[in-house]
């Protein structure tokens, strides 16, 4: 499916709609997600980098709105951790899910610390092990 026909299917289900007013932020990061992902563009490494962004949103905006109910804001230092065992306790997902949810992460994690990793290697410039530096369209 390309990315245009994605994002159409995506914004128009009921789901979005009817929580866009709390999830519209993460809604705009997919967008964009979904946009570099496009064939002409062929950005992948910012795809993952951009789904992880929405990943992160979304949870923070609906932790958010059910701390708000009970007068407790988030706390900003709250680790991803932290915020995907809630979601899991919240039974928002499955299985299948999380280990999608994980891989999403782990490589949205390779294109935001792409330069600390790159920095590694070259301190580590003895060891023969390769850098990943991008991210295959099959894998965004």
């Amino acid at each position: 499916m390309a990315s245009e026909e994605l994002w159409q299917k995506f914004i128009r289900s009921e789901a979005v709609r009817s929580k866009y007013y709390i999830l519209g932020s993460a809604v705009d990061l997919f967008n964009e997600a979904l946009r570099c992902f496009n064939d002409q563009t062929q950005t992948y490494l910012a795809t993952c980098v951009c789904a992880r962004a929405a990943i992160e949103a979304v949870l923070h905006r609906a932790m958010i709105t059910e701390h708000l109910q009970d007068f407790n804001p988030l706390d900003p230092s709250t680790r991803r951790k932290e915020l995907l065992a809630w979601a899991r306790k919240q039974i928002w997902y499955n299985s299948a899910l999380d280990e999608q949810i994980e891989k999403t992460l782990a490589r949205g994690d390779l294109g935001a610390h792409l330069a600390q990793r790159i920095d590694r290697a070259f301190q580590e410039a003895g060891t023969k092990q390769p850098v990943q530096l991008w991210v295959s369209r099959d894998e965004a």
